[in-house]
């Protein structure tokens, strides 16, 4: 349990915190709440200076401080700043006991001091620098004692930060309740328009250390190739994740678009080791565009060499979309799932999904199951989701999206859903 450390002098008070899992530190001196980064290299403050309507301020004063365990409350008879220390991060709520008298909608204002770059939008408020989340005022939620949730909003000017709260028809009092926290974990690349993090994946445990491994792709990366994609394995650890990739991977052709969609591909041979799928949407070899995705075999090592699945046909996109198929014949081996979207079978642009197997001696390049959208422009597989079992059967079952499929006119939309089998 994370206890608060409280010395109270008359009604003037200090605290201070850490919280190792967020790399930050807070205080609370008086109607002040300070959080910094443990080594006080940057420090953010917010400052309550009261709360009311028509900006008609009652001004928190002779507040008492009292703590237990996590908690830390300072009240009076108008007002309570209640504070819990958990592992997500510094949940702060504001407890109004009666409404104001005056008309409108009720307001709490802060004084914000902060050395990043500070960007506010209705349910958050983020201090950034060079494009990089230093700390976040997040997750606004509004109650009243009803437990009726009240239409709330984050609004700045010139550096006070307000909360506004429709309160028209609330029953006091009300529990104003955001929480502030910064990432355990920051990576980046830094090369221009590379969009590193555009595809972002969980793939379990490659190495088979015993610890969640993240993939994520930047498919306009360039590393020889322009645009050619690059795919970043970032192992998980006793203390999170690595701030260092064990593990990347490149097209090697221009305009490749390698990491444009990837996913965890289970334990295709049944191994100890977690697979991986990494599509290259428009990967040129023999036909322009026709698209490739590649299939890692995890190992201590890390990912082996891959097996290739080619599209065949140009401009079709094979690899726009890849997921995790589960079991769908239930063999005990975990399948795969790619879309060619673009593909033409007698409809241009119609679109295909094909299913690849598991096995004990991994997966075959070849598809065992194969389907399209039989429309034209109806970009079959531009959506594609498996690895779940939808009638309880206990075959793994598909979904897969075709966004500009007609139904009475053009663009309409369709989701189509295959239940696994034995067969």
């Amino acid at each position: 349990m994370r206890n608060w450390s409280v010395v109270i002098f008359s009604f003037l008070f200090f605290l201070q915190k850490e919280f190792p899992a967020k790399n930050i530190r807070a205080k609370i001196a008086q109607t002040t709440f300070e959080v910094s980064s443990r080594d006080e290299r940057w420090k953010i403050s917010y400052d309550l200076i009261g709360f009311g309507k028509n900006n008609q301020i009652i001004k928190p004063s002779s507040l008492i401080a009292s703590a237990k365990g996590p908690n830390l409350s300072l009240k009076n008879t108008q007002l309570e700043i209640y504070y819990h220390n958990s592992t997500a991060g510094i949940r702060q709520d504001f407890i109004i006991y009666q409404k104001p008298i005056d008309q409108g909608d009720l307001q709490l204002y802060l004084n914000v001091e902060t050395p990043f770059d500070l960007y506010v939008s209705d349910s958050k408020v983020v201090h950034s620098e060079k494009n990089k989340i230093m700390a976040s005022y997040e997750n606004l939620n509004v109650f009243d004692a009803r437990g009726m949730k009240l239409d709330a909003k984050f609004v700045l000017a010139n550096h006070q930060l307000k909360i506004e709260v429709k309160d028209q028809f609330a029953q006091y009092p009300i529990r104003i309740d955001p929480l502030t926290t910064t990432p355990s974990w920051v990576v980046k690349q830094n090369q221009a328009n590379a969009s590193f993090g555009y595809t972002v994946s969980y793939v379990g445990d490659v190495n088979g250390d015993g610890f969640g491994d993240v993939l994520i792709g930047a498919p306009y990366f360039d590393n020889g190739f322009t645009d050619e994609g690059r795919v970043f394995l970032y192992y998980g650890s006793v203390n999170g994740l690595q701030s260092t990739a064990a593990w990347s991977y490149s097209c090697g052709k221009v305009d490749c678009q390698l990491g444009y969609s990837i996913d965890g591909a289970g334990k295709i041979n049944n191994d100890v080791y977690a697979d991986i799928i990494i599509g290259a949407t428009n990967y040129s070899n023999g036909q322009v565009e026709e698209g490739e995705a590649f299939i890692f075999y995890g190992a201590s090592s890390g990912p082996q060499s891959p097996l290739v699945a080619v599209g065949g046909q140009a401009s079709a996109n094979l690899g726009k979309k890849v997921t995790s198929a589960g079991d769908v014949d239930g063999d005990g081996f975990d399948d795969i799932a790619i879309a060619a979207p673009m593909y033409d079978n007698g409809q241009t642009n119609e679109g295909r999904v094909y299913i690849y197997l598991g096995s004990s001696v991994g997966i075959s390049i070849t598809s065992s199951w194969q389907a399209e959208g039989n429309l034209a422009s109806g970009q079959f597989g531009q959506g594609l989701a498996g690895d779940f079992d939808m009638n309880g059967d206990g075959f793994d079952d598909l979904v897969i999206g075709a966004p500009v499929y007609k139904i009475t006119s053009n663009g309409d939309g369709a989701v189509f859903s295959f239940y696994g089998s034995a067969n």
